[in-house]
């Protein structure tokens, strides 16, 4: 097998064992929410996302906040991801991290408010929370934010 071929079935072998692909919401174990500094977003500014896991469990949950993309995703008015705009992802860029019962974990990440395509046309958007765990991705209830 080919140098190629093995490190491509590696990939997709560790990117399966956090779900990539399925979207459920195990709200019982771990619980996302996402908050925004400012309900507006007025380019050139940005605003700042903070997207915060909590195991509600008992028993530890693991999260993967670090991979690509980014632990929150964009939405315009027709339900299309359209952003955050990210120029370069890491795969395997930091381990993943073990949340014991009741634990947290915030993540803050600065959005400049670019799409996947540049800068969002005005309008209302939605920024979910999007953590991946050893129970699949979970995602957040939406919230707002008003593109001018």
């Amino acid at each position: 097998m080919s140098r190629m071929i093995r490190i491509t079935l590696g990939i997709i072998v560790a990117l399966s064992s956090f779900g990539c692909g399925e979207v459920v919401g195990p709200r019982a174990l771990l619980d996302v929410t996402v908050q925004l500094s400012s309900d507006v977003l007025a380019p050139p500014g940005s605003i700042q996302v903070r997207v915060v896991a909590t195991n509600r469990g008992a028993n530890t949950v693991r999260i993967s906040p670090y991979v690509c993309p980014p632990v929150f995703a964009v939405y315009d008015a027709a339900g299309q991801k359209v952003g955050p705009y990210t120029p370069v992802c890491l795969l395997f860029g930091l381990p993943p991290r073990d949340l014991g019962p009741d634990e947290a974990f915030a993540y803050e990440h600065v959005w400049d408010g670019r799409g996947y395509l540049g800068s969002l046309e005005r309008g209302t958007y939605a920024v979910v929370g999007e953590v991946m765990s050893s129970a699949g991705v979970v995602r957040s209830e939406a919230v707002t934010v008003e593109a001018s």
